[in-house]
């Protein structure tokens, strides 16, 4: 499925829903939330914070929004691309690949049992940007290291549950699976998230 069949259903859906005649009272949730990021070789795993919100379109469907980010880790700048005359026109030079995501931003639907019941099922669906953090290890004489860093676009897909923890509090965990759209040393991700809202 492509992007553009993927954003078209998202919005056929919002559409759909927002027609609905089984509205439930608005709500608004404000999370705070933590991420693990991990998936195949050159992927690394990251651990991630942020903040979301949550909106009550009508009892079973929401509209989400997360972003977060990696604290406490450093990276060197991007390394200058070469300028001047080329060197060697023919060399074969063996690579390590390593790859973090250092950001994520994801926005979408969500589709939840209703409210009656006090543990929530739901799944959801959405787009957003990922930025990787790039660093490839050129096994030469000397051996050095080219850092590089760039926004991906993604898609994800995912679920879990939420309840509440009392009247303005509610509990949140879930995974979802993102597929990366531009060329990338890995093509998806996945991630873990748990997170602690305040319900206005």
């Amino acid at each position: 499925m492509t992007q553009t069949s993927v954003l078209g259903l998202a919005a056929l859906l919002l559409v759909v829903c927002l027609a609905s005649p089984v509205a439930a009272q608005e709500r608004l949730v404000v999370r705070g939330i933590g991420v693990a990021t991990f998936g195949v070789d050159p992927l690394e795993g990251t651990r991630l914070v942020g903040a979301g919100v949550t909106i009550d379109v009508n009892d079973i469907v929401q509209l989400i929004g997360d972003a977060s980010l990696e604290i406490g880790q450093s990276y060197p700048p991007d390394t200058p691309r070469p300028t001047g005359p080329p060197g060697i026109p023919f060399q074969i030079v063996l690579v390590e690949p390593h790859q973090r995501i250092d950001r994520l931003l994801v926005a979408g639907l969500r589709l939840i049992v209703p409210r009656r019941h006090r543990v929530r099922p739901f799944v959801e669906s959405g787009a957003g940007l990922a930025r990787e953090r790039n660093a490839d290890v050129l096994f030469t004489v000397p051996q050095r290291t080219v850092y590089s860093s760039r926004l991906n676009r993604l898609v994800s897909v995912g679920g879990g549950i939420s309840m509440p923890v009392s009247k303005r509090i509610l509990f949140d965990v879930g995974y979802r699976w993102h597929q990366l759209l531009l060329h990338a040393p890995t093509s998806s991700l996945s991630t873990l998230g748990a997170s602690v809202g305040v319900v206005f």
